[in-house]
């Protein structure tokens, strides 16, 4: 009987990666860590291992494998980066992109489905009972979206919003234990369409991690020579270099050019919206700001566009715009930017010697990864088989 394994994701700032069986020295992994760091590149990593060789991080090193070339989906935040890292999947396939988005086939919470579908989605904060409590009491389902279906009208729990399944799911299906850590309850998503992949999820509002305690208590537990751990990033999303970040206002950034594209889009198309919503916003800019209905902008770190009206003279209107004014809504940083995209990736196995892969690689070869690194079929992965997503390349098993 394979004995339990735990995969264990503590959120600090981001999402996380994978393990992997060292096979070819018989080194058997029970267990994996999963450790993300929001905002860690890869030139982050290797710096302060070079800082700091006395550190957890740079032990880990020395007995793993570095990928130097690793990127994050696009767009760069932490529901489709965080996905990446367990489904194996981008936003084409998980149907997620961002926690604030838009569907054109859902209805705005408290409007009991009635009147035209579509509605913007949000899954943060904001959907607790009290988000100002470090316990917030969960989701409300009241701030929740719903969906008419042949049996009436339902709040949909983010996880219910995934169109794929997790590896959580997967490892749980064949008598795996799982659990995850995360910054709050809407990430009650990696639990995946069938809403009970995590057996442990902890979700409070705050977050912190150490990753020496982490070590420490696998040794002394003596699980260190049994698990994989993992270190990487749901997104780089920091500036490597701060005098080229360019952003809109605040005065904080060296490049002021960058334009919120709203004018240009509602120049085509004035019906769309492009004000996050806050559920719990009673003071702020979004105080009585209903949800967007008719098509929604997305540009919190990234822009994001979904037209309600999708007509050929709606659409090649808004394109045009878009177009005609990219230079004053990028300046000279793309969605694809290496600030955002080129994350840590270090998985640690005892065993095995320190190396360096070159070849380049995506978060979403973690997910069928650690499933091989379990001894479990990768291809179990709706997202892996839809995508053809692969394995890491150079993985130490």
């Amino acid at each position: 009987m394979q004995s339990l394994t735990r995969v264990v994701v503590p959120m600090a700032l981001a999402a996380a990666l994978l393990s992997p069986a060292v096979r070819a020295k018989e080194a058997r992994v029970h267990h994996v860590l999963l450790i993300s760091v929001d905002g860690l590149h890869q030139r982050d990593l290797a710096r302060f291992i070079a800082d700091h060789p006395a550190s957890a991080l740079s032990r880990l090193s020395r007995s793993g494998v570095t990928w130097d070339d690793a990127r994050a989906t696009t767009p760069s935040d932490s529901f489709p980066g965080l996905l990446a890292l367990v489904t194996g999947g981008t936003p084409k396939s998980t149907g997620v992109y961002y926690d604030d988005s838009y569907d054109r086939t859902l209805y705005p919470p408290g409007s009991n489905c009635q009147g035209a579908a579509g509605s913007e989605i949000v899954y943060d904060e904001s959907d607790d009972f009290d988000m100002d409590r470090l316990f917030s009491g969960g989701i409300n389902p009241k701030n929740l979206p719903l969906q008419k279906d042949a049996s009436g009208c339902h709040p949909l729990y983010p996880h219910s919003f995934l169109r794929v399944n997790t590896i959580f799911e997967v490892a749980k299906a064949a008598g795996l234990r799982t659990a995850w850590s995360d910054k709050h309850p809407s990430y009650d998503l990696v639990n995946g369409p069938s809403g009970n992949g995590v057996d442990d999820l902890y979700t409070p509002e705050i977050n912190s991690l150490i990753v020496n305690r982490f070590v420490e208590a696998l040794e002394r537990r003596h699980l260190l020579g049994s698990t994989a751990i993992v270190v990487s990033a749901k997104h780089g999303q920091s500036p490597m270099d701060f005098s080229k970040l360019a952003m809109e206002g605040g005065g904080h950034a060296p490049v002021q050019s960058v334009r919120d594209p709203i004018d240009f889009v509602n120049n085509a198309d004035p019906n769309v919206d492009s004000v996050v919503f806050t559920n719990n916003d009673t003071t702020g800019p979004t105080k009585g700001h209903a949800y967007a209905t008719a098509g929604h902008l997305q540009t919190d770190d990234v822009g994001l566009l979904w037209l309600q009206d999708q007509s050929e003279k709606n659409r090649s209107a808004v394109v045009a715009q878009l177009r005609g004014n990219s230079r004053a809504l990028f300046a000279d940083k793309l969605p694809d930017d290496p600030d955002d995209t080129h994350v840590a990736l270090l998985i640690s196995v005892a065993g095995v010697e320190e190396r360096h892969v070159a070849a380049p690689v995506e978060t979403t070869q973690v997910a069928p990864t650690i499933l091989r690194a379990l001894g479990l079929d990768p291809r179990e992965l709706q997202a892996v088989r839809e995508e053809h997503t692969k394995l890491l390349t150079g993985a130490p098993f």
